[in-house]
């Protein structure tokens, strides 16, 4: 009885822990499904510097609001050359 006791349970386990998985990530993705996409270079609206970055820089947001509380997200295009030095912020971003 031990012998067919281990194959089954292992392949219950085997095929379980997999599901239990892809059910967890389709419930994380369907909680930010509407806020997140994918972008193609075409797609990003681009805009003009504010004015805490150099002149030429453009910055577009991808997804939220940088203006306001909560997460988002944004791109930079800074002139050549450009360094950013080492800093902080005093809330998340993903740049």
């Amino acid at each position: 009885m031990k012998t067919i006791v281990a194959p089954v349970s292992l392949a219950v386990l085997l095929t379980a822990l997999p599901l239990a998985r892809l059910v967890g990530q389709r419930s994380a993705e369907t909680a930010h499904s509407a806020e997140m996409g994918f972008y193609t270079p075409e797609t990003i609206e681009w805009k003009e510097r504010p004015a805490a970055l150099p002149a030429g820089a453009k910055v577009a947001a991808l997804e939220g609001d940088p203006t306001k509380e909560g997460p988002f997200v944004m791109r930079l295009q800074m002139p050549d050359g450009y360094h950013i030095p080492p800093h902080t912020h005093p809330k998340t971003e993903r740049v």
